[in-house]
């Protein structure tokens, strides 16, 4: 009974991240424009590996502003600093996941994978929560690092 209700959760978190995800078309313009930028500056041999750096970096950019953004209620006194409290944690929780979730599906299409196609979609989305899981778990630690060699 607790593994469906978990089960069932999950699916809902997943399907309410794809709905506030960009567009496909938004995130394989953003790979385009990486990869535009990266080839003014990079050398063929390291063009794929400049082009992940600055998906990364995109964004990275991009959650950093969004953290940013969360915590601006909280200049506001008494009232933001309530709605900061038990607001802006999950809204920058949710923009951060939002995110990686897209750098997740831009890295995809960098190597090629179709991110229209809701197998390899989902596989992204898989990639995204086991990277997450593995940050919060001390004895992993290693590994995650191995995934963001990967895409740097």
């Amino acid at each position: 009974m607790n593994s469906s209700k978990h089960e069932n959760d999950a699916r809902q978190v997943i399907a309410v991240l794809d709905k506030i995800i960009a567009s496909n078309e938004s995130i394989i313009g953003v790979c385009d424009k990486c990869r535009a930028l990266a080839e003014r500056c990079a050398s063929p041999a390291k063009l794929e590996k400049r082009t992940a750096q600055l998906i990364v970096m995109h964004y990275s950019n991009l959650c950093a502003a969004g953290g940013g953004a969360s915590a601006l209620p909280g200049m506001i006194p008494a009232v933001g600093t309530v709605m900061s409290i038990f607001g802006a944690g999950a809204l920058d929780a949710m923009l951060a996941l939002k995110f990686e979730l897209e750098m997740t599906l831009a890295l995809s299409h960098l190597g090629g994978f179709d991110i229209s196609d809701p197998r390899e979609r989902k596989l992204a989305f898989l990639l995204a929560c086991a990277s997450l899981e593995e940050a919060y778990d001390s004895e992993h630690e290693m590994s995650l690092l191995g995934i963001m060699d990967l895409a740097m």
